[in-house]
């Protein structure tokens, strides 16, 4: 029985490690390699201090790296925090510092963003996925070290009550509140479409939606 939804990754890699999980554009990634890249950025993120119950922010578009970081989050005991890459910076802001954010995974074209919330005064402990000379005052990992770090080696000890994710609403009639999912909910939505719609493992999913 799976508890976390992370563990459905895990489970299909061990049982199929060379089917394909990814496809976005040219760049594919197999069960395989998403589990192993997801417990290596899981090793990196415990290493720059994310405990469990942490909420980790993810800024960059959409794509392998980015489901590599959802992944990775939750598995370091986290809870992922999918930014909006078009919103403006004053509302990617007021974001982190309403979910108390200390840690982000991002990507090099970010760099400037990142910037702008720094000069504004926010304080981060860890980024992931920028060169460490490119933030001052910040403990930065590129992506190329992320993908050569060992796999994480203990378990953070998560529960299926613990939160997995947090997703902002709009804010169209106010200030932007989170609404939070536990592994356990979130899980149980998965189970659910999967069995409402009959998914197997030689079907193909579009995903439209962007993760925020």
């Amino acid at each position: 029985m799976l508890y976390l939804l992370h563990q459905a990754v895990d489970r299909a890699a061990d049982r199929s490690p060379s089917s394909e999980a990814i496809r976005c554009g040219d760049e594919v990634i197999t069960y395989g390699e998403l589990a192993d890249r997801s417990s290596q950025l899981a090793r990196v993120l415990r290493e720059q201090g994310v405990r469990r119950g942490d909420r980790v922010a993810i800024h960059a578009d959409k794509g392998v790296r980015s489901a590599v970081s959802i992944h990775g989050i939750m598995k370091a005991g986290a809870a992922y925090v999918p930014l909006d890459p078009a919103a403006p910076s004053s509302r990617l802001e007021l974001i982190l510092r309403d979910c108390a954010i200390g840690h982000v995974v991002s990507e090099p074209s970010k760099t400037e963003s990142v910037r702008t919330w720094l000069e504004s005064g926010l304080r981060l402990e860890g980024i992931v996925g920028m060169e460490n000379g490119d933030l001052d005052g910040v403990s930065a990992v590129p992506w190329h070290e992320v993908e050569t770090a060992s796999l994480l080696a203990s378990d953070p000890g998560t529960i299926e009550q613990d939160l997995a994710y947090v997703l902002y609403t709009s804010g169209s009639t106010g200030v932007p509140k989170g609404v939070v999912h536990t592994h356990r909910s979130a899980l149980a939505f998965a189970e659910i479409a999967a069995q409402t719609y009959g998914f197997g493992p030689e079907d193909r999913l579009s995903n439209h939606a962007p993760l925020h």
